[in-house]
């Protein structure tokens, strides 16, 4: 059973509230323990969506190539006509001229290409989960992201693609390879004077699905989470880690970095709220991706959440039922909700059973008002 310190519910006055995570495996998964694994990364672009409609004068028009490969383009380049007379006035004084239009010249599309690297990195062997086991995860390199920001004819761009990292394993560990989809918006900025403001980008957006995990050699769940963009060479910038920026008409690269994560931590990250209604207070887990219950704590591995909770300040605590634990039934803060046996009398809004078994969990574990296998879209809990 492991806390999820990073999503502590601090329930003021009375209590507090933190969800909890318990496993459907017997053994105990020692977190620290870890193995090196070495491996190579690849990627490619699938699915562009083309820009946005504009006006009736620009209809969507997208030129792209590269589809399913690592080497993306995107646009048909700004073209430079010439005018060309073919024939003047005559000596008879006929004034007509004829003349035809060529293009000189015309820009190269945008593109992308991603060019994978090999890693050598430490994972856990077991399950790890909570904010400190989250910052202590290896940060590697993915591969290098190259950009051309050329100027393209209106209505012939994208608005995103999708981004597949895959990851194979070069040794025997029983690892198996996986892909791990992304999306990029591709953010067309306004040309004007100012070179940085002119300067178009790609950016990850949140999430919207569920992560993609693989198994370590303990069964623990991992996903590759990428992080953004890293060190930056020639023509481009960036702001923020999601975004990379290049000049209009330039190039660059950056660097693209990741780390092997629990997929619980994204389900669970910041998936915890608290609602204060006079005199009562409410903590409510909603796991992210629109997942139920179940399908959250299928993908972290474990078998059903369940909340701990701490009484911290209670002026009229109900006495204990087991006064072998508690002498005499009293209950002193902090104690668990509820206490272990649970309480004397039942609260009426549980009903009988509430509080009764051995387990310092707000639901029974053997009562079917713990959501194991609910399909809800969240756990409230509340004093």
């Amino acid at each position: 059973m492991l806390l999820l310190a990073s999503d502590v519910a601090k329930l003021s006055f009375y209590s507090t509230s933190a969800l909890q995570l318990e496993s459907a495996q017997a053994q105990t998964l020692r977190p620290r323990e870890t193995i090196q694994i070495r491996g190579s990364t690849s990627g490619s672009f699938i699915n562009p969506i083309p820009e946005p409609y504009i006006s009736l004068m620009y209809p969507p028009t997208p030129s792209f190539t590269g589809v399913g490969t690592s080497n993306f383009t995107w646009g048909r380049g700004l073209q430079v006509l010439e005018n060309i007379v073919i024939n003047g006035p005559t000596d008879d004084g006929d004034r007509n001229v004829n003349h035809v239009t060529r293009v000189v010249s015309q820009q190269d599309p945008n593109f992308l290409r991603f060019a994978g690297t090999p890693f050598n990195v430490s994972i856990p062997k077991g399950f790890r989960l909570g904010s400190e086991a989250q910052t202590q995860g290896e940060v590697f390199s993915l591969g290098k992201l190259s950009y051309f920001n050329s100027t393209i004819q209106i209505g012939s761009g994208v608005s995103s693609v999708d981004f597949l990292t895959g990851i194979g394993i070069n040794q025997t560990t029983g690892i198996d390879p996986m892909v791990y989809p992304s999306t990029l918006d591709i953010i067309n900025s306004p040309n004007s004077l100012d070179a940085q403001a002119s300067a178009d980008y790609v950016k990850f957006p949140p999430r919207s699905n569920p992560p993609v995990d693989f198994k370590t050699p303990e069964g623990a769940p991992l996903t590759l989470e990428i992080l953004g963009f890293g060190e930056i060479t020639g023509d481009g910038f960036s702001n923020r880690i999601d975004e990379f920026r290049v000049l209009e008409g330039k190039s660059a690269s950056a660097n693209l970095i990741g780390r092997f994560a629990n997929p619980c931590e994204l389900i669970v990250r910041d998936a915890v709220k608290v609602e204060i209604k006079q005199p009562s207070i409410q903590a409510i887990f909603t796991p992210n991706f629109d997942l139920t219950l179940k399908q959250a704590a299928d993908i972290c591995g474990y078998d059903h959440f369940n909340w701990y909770q701490e009484i911290t300040h209670d002026p009229l605590p109900i006495p204990a039922r087991d006064e072998s634990i508690y002498p005499g039934g009293k209950l002193t803060p902090p104690y668990f909700d509820a206490p272990l046996g649970g309480h004397t009398t039942y609260l009426a809004d549980f009903g009988p059973g509430y509080g009764d078994d051995y387990f310092p969990f707000y639901w029974d574990e053997y009562e079917s008002r713990n959501p194991r296998t609910r399909d809800d879209k969240d756990a409230r809990v509340s004093k």
